[in-house]
């Protein structure tokens, strides 16, 4: 999602053209890096063992994110023999469910600064994000920025909308069960070199095709302000933002 910027220039009684400019979302590629990796710090942090599989999760920690499906697939993962930790970083009333459900597996430290989700997404092996609520998913660009790779809903509302080629920067699932998300999930956690590729595909997806807020700056706000500014006096024009 971004903004559409809009200017109606025209007194009363003029023309009522209208110019826009679309103003899209960016993102600091250098906050969130796969440089940002750090599992001895979440190891003194959170008490989460090095040398073990990394699942994270960010945003609402409820039934709208369906936070629970994470829970489930990894509650079968771990039950099939991965030994693996889950962090769901943000607030909301399924942390108790989720402790029950995983035990010391899951970590729920409620809602962390951009530094701490960078170092979270950096450090994870899988990303997971089942939602199907979002307008801009910025979490699965967040991660994708950090190199992580991301499985996430399809269909409307899903986190797709940032997936460019599902199987090579992302994982699309169009399921609600966890039986599927969990095989899908294991099967990245079984594979380093399926994961490291996929993360790269992340990485260079950002790179190539989404701004940074710089680029959002010079590309899309100067130029409309610039023009705006030199507009003659007198004509009447106005300018407005409205969400795209």
């Amino acid at each position: 999602m971004g903004l559409r910027l809009r200017a109606e220039p025209g007194g009363r009684g003029g023309p009522r053209g209208r110019a826009r400019s679309v103003l899209r979302r960016g993102i600091d590629k250098a906050a969130f890096h796969p440089d940002k990796r750090d599992r001895a710090g979440l190891a003194a942090a959170f008490g989460i063992p090095q040398d073990r599989l990394l699942i994270a999760f960010a945003g609402r920690v409820d039934s709208g994110k369906r936070a629970m499906t994470v829970a489930l697939a990894a509650r079968q993962l771990i039950d099939r023999g991965h030994d693996l930790s889950v962090i769901f970083a943000g607030d909301g009333g399924e942390r108790g469910a989720i402790h029950q459900l995983l035990g010391p597996r899951a970590v729920c430290p409620g809602a962390l600064t951009q530094a701490d989700l960078a170092r979270v997404y950096a450090s994870a092996d899988v990303f997971v994000f089942p939602s199907r609520i979002e307008i801009t998913p910025n979490v699965v660009l967040e991660a994708k920025a950090c190199g992580t790779p991301v499985v996430v809903s399809g269909g409307p509302g899903g986190g797709a909308v940032h997936v460019r080629a599902p199987g090579a920067d992302g994982i699309v699932i169009d399921a609600e069960s966890a039986d599927i998300w969990a095989d899908a999930v294991g099967g990245l956690l079984a594979d380093p070199g399926r994961r490291e590729a996929m993360g790269r595909a992340a990485r260079a997806d950002i790179e190539r095709h989404h701004p940074s807020w710089r680029d959002v700056l010079a590309e899309d706000l100067l130029p409309v302000w610039t023009r705006i500014a030199r507009r003659p006096r007198g004509t009447g024009g106005r300018a407005s933002v409205t969400r795209r």
